[in-house]
C-alpha cells in the first residue's frame, strides 16, 4: 500500500518538474491564466438595462416592495414594544404579542420535558415536538393558540399597514 502511495508522490512531482520545464506552472503563464478568465467573466456579464437592449424578449421584472408602517403597539405579554408586527402572534381583543414571548408562555403552561420543544406549525398553532429515536420529529400535542379568525384578522391588519 505504500508503495502504491510513493509512485503516486513520484508521478506527480515528475509532471510537476515537466510542466515547470515547458513553462506551464510558471508565475508569469498563471498571471495571464487569470487575466484572460476576469476578462471573460467581465465580457460574459451584462447590466440589466444592457440585457434589455440587447435582447427585446427580457421582459422588465422589476417591482415596487411595499413597507409595512410599523404601529407603536406593546406585546401583551411581556408589556415591550413590537418591532415588527407581522412577526406578532394576535392575544384576541388583549392586542398582540411577541412571537418569542408566546413560545415562552406556552413552554411553562404545558411543563415541557427536557427532551421537548415548542415549535410553530402554522396558521396560528404551536406544538409540543419530540425528537424520535430514528431522528425524527413526533407531535406530541397541537396547541390552537390564535383562532382561524384571529389569524385572517392579524393578516389583514397587517396587509392594511403596508404603503
Amino acid at each position: 500500500m505504500e508503495e502504491k502511495i510513493q509512485d503516486a508522490r513520484k508521478g506527480g512531482q515528475k509532471r510537476r518538474r515537466k510542466a515547470q520545464k515547458q513553462g506551464q506552472n510558471s508565475p508569469q503563464k498563471a498571471q495571464q491564466v487569470k487575466q484572460k478568465q476576469q476578462q471573460q467573466k467581465a465580457f460574459n456579464v451584462l447590466k440589466p438595462d444592457e440585457v434589455r437592449r440587447s435582447n427585446p424578449k427580457v421582459l422588465d421584472y422589476s417591482i415596487e416592495l411595499k413597507r409595512v408602517n410599523e404601529p407603536k403597539v406593546l406585546c401583551a405579554l411581556c408589556g415591550q414594544p413590537i418591532g415588527a408586527i407581522a412577526e406578532a402572534i394576535s392575544e384576541g381583543d388583549n392586542g398582540y404579542s411577541h412571537f418569542d414571548c408566546v413560545i415562552k408562555k406556552i413552554a411553562e403552561d404545558e411543563q415541557i420535558k427536557s427532551d421537548e420543544k415548542i415549535s410553530y406549525v402554522g396558521k396560528g398553532a404551536f406544538a409540543v415536538i419530540r425528537t424520535t429515536e430514528e431522528n425524527k420529529f413526533e407531535i406530541v400535542k397541537r396547541i390552537a393558540y390564535e383562532t382561524n379568525e384571529q389569524y385572517a384578522s392579524h393578516k389583514r391588519y397587517v396587509e392594511e399597514l403596508k404603503s
